[in-house]
């Protein structure tokens, strides 16, 4: 598995969700992502010549080397072999590039993706994967048993209402942090709570009510920092928004950039840079406050229907698990549960027992032995 432990820093460097703030680099990056997926899976199917493709462009987080600065770099698909590729990734990157010459690893690796590529039968693939899987979940119960206690602890400890972990990355990452949190957490916690309640309340005030969230990738006191002075340019300001009932069912994101204005997103969250004017933001909510509640309402509404046809699917397939990613694509996943949901017994016969997450456009295993199941389905 050394191409797919060499490849976790590049993510790590330009993964979407670390973007957030950002969201024309978050949306390059996705679609660079995607485009990669199809290109290195492509590498791995029998006799595949590579076609020509434009140069991928993607987005660089900041690291020490580069002293906090995005940097914006070029991949060029035009080599054959897997590790050449992973190589070149990482070199772009300025990240270390040694990979072990393990050709019986490597093929292994490549045969747990790539088996029978010619077939994209649903019940072929699992079939052929749910051994793989279950050696990768046990695996992984030794890991997330010490991740429930841990986290059982501080919550019970520091009165924590609830730890949720993010689904993108191994959880053995987060193991260090839950240790040495036990030591530090206490004046941590005291301060953020009275501070977050104090904020939220002053933003409450100031913008009648609307739910103001941070972005996933946001530090904490960055955002408040961005909250306290959004709230006092409010404050201060001649222009008053006055208060509208719409307003108590909107949702916010407040976003650290002020090269972006204020948008609605397809699912009616209201996309709001920290240093919008008092008057811009009258304006827009006058404007867009129905336009919002609007596609917040069809969101809400598919987001029912995922929640149904999920739990219709567990049911009648007994599944174990079955999860899905988070990506936006409503409308792909729904189309893609429905299908389920109306899967002759072969298929049903097949799934039983099984722990899937349907997402992405290739199988494979997650790290906890779920397996993967494209959208698109066959």
């Amino acid at each position: 598995m050394q191409l797919s432990g060499a490849l976790r820093s590049f993510y790590f460097l330009v993964h979407p969700d670390f973007f957030s703030q950002h969201p024309r680099m978050r949306a390059t990056n996705e679609e660079s992502l995607k485009a990669l997926q199809r290109y290195y899976l492509d590498l791995g199917k029998p006799n595949y010549r590579p076609k020509s493709t434009k140069s991928l462009k993607f987005f660089v987080r900041p690291t020490e080397a580069t002293r906090g600065t995005i940097r914006l770099i070029y991949v060029d698909l035009v080599d054959t072999d897997p590790r050449l590729l992973v190589k070149s990734l990482l070199s772009k990157c300025s990240l270390p590039d040694s990979i072990p010459m393990d050709r019986v690893v490597l093929e292994r690796c490549i045969g747990m993706h790539f088996r029978n590529a010619d077939s994209n039968s649903l019940t072929e693939w699992v079939g052929r994967l749910t051994a793989e899987a279950e050696e990768q979940s046990k695996r992984a119960a030794l890991t997330n048993d010490q991740n429930v206690r841990l986290t059982k602890h501080l919550c019970s400890k520091y009165n924590v209402k609830e730890i949720v972990w993010s689904d993108h990355f191994s959880r053995q990452l987060f193991l260090p942090s839950l240790n040495s949190l036990f030591d530090r957490i206490t004046i941590f916690l005291r301060h953020i709570s009275s501070r977050v309640a104090a904020v939220i309340q002053e933003i409450t005030l100031c913008l009648s009510g609307i739910n103001v969230t941070a972005p996933k990738s946001r530090c904490v006191f960055r955002w408040l920092d961005c909250c306290d002075q959004m709230v006092d340019r409010f404050k201060r300001s001649s222009v008053k928004i006055f208060p509208d009932q719409r307003y108590h069912m909107l949702n916010a994101l407040l976003i650290d950039e002020s090269e972006y204005d204020l948008c609605v997103t397809s699912s009616g969250l209201l996309m709001v840079p920290c240093g919008i004017s008092p008057s811009r933001m009258q304006d827009f909510l006058k404007s867009n406050a129905g336009r919002a509640l609007e596609f917040q309402r069809q969101f809400q509404a598919a987001i029912k229907e995922v929640t149904k046809l999920r739990r219709h699917i567990i049911d009648k397939h007994s599944l174990r698990v079955l999860t899905f990613d988070d990506s936006g694509n409503l409308d792909g996943l729904i189309a893609s549960l429905r299908r389920f949901l109306c899967a002759d017994q072969r298929i049903s016969d097949c799934l039983k027992g099984q722990r899937l997450h349907l997402a992405g456009s290739a199988y494979s295993i997650l790290w906890d032995g779920r397996i993967m199941v494209p959208l698109d389905w066959q």
